[in-house]
């Protein structure tokens, strides 16, 4: 966006958001019509969400529906985490608990989980866990 340009989408932008003006009145006080007024607007708009991704992103901060950055992908298959005996995320742990506690008590032990053992059931469940969180951030 121009410099001239930019003026003057932040013109109508200050108009719409602080006068809370009409595109059809933003466009009079501007001289261009109504759809020129929203586009002047929606420019604007998003150039105020570039800046804020890319000031985000040079100071590694990340904010739900800002940034757009896919997590990291997992590093470990659920194979390789096994074969090495990788500890599990905490959040895998209590998850698989809490689980395995209401398979046994509400649904009468229908998936039957077990674990403390490899190859046990609820312990691949932890380690696809594991998988899962890694695969979608620490939130």
């Amino acid at each position: 966006m121009t410099p001239e340009r930019r003026v003057r989408a932040e013109q109508a932008y200050l108009l719409r958001t602080q006068s809370q003006l009409t595109y059809e009145e933003i466009g009079s006080r501007l001289g261009v019509g109504r759809e020129a007024a929203r586009g002047m607007v929606g420019d604007y708009e998003r150039s105020l969400r570039r800046e804020i991704r890319e000031l985000l992103l040079a100071n590694n901060l990340v904010i739900a529906g800002w940034t757009e950055i896919e997590p990291e992908p997992s590093r470990l298959t659920v194979s390789e985490r096994m074969a090495q005996g990788s500890p599990h995320d905490l959040r895998s742990e209590k998850l698989y608990a809490s689980l395995a506690k209401i398979d046994f008590e509400e649904c009468s032990d229908s998936f039957g989980f077990k674990s403390g053992g490899d190859g046990d059931n609820g312990e691949i469940l932890m380690y696809i866990l594991d998988v899962h969180f890694d695969r979608t951030g620490k939130s």
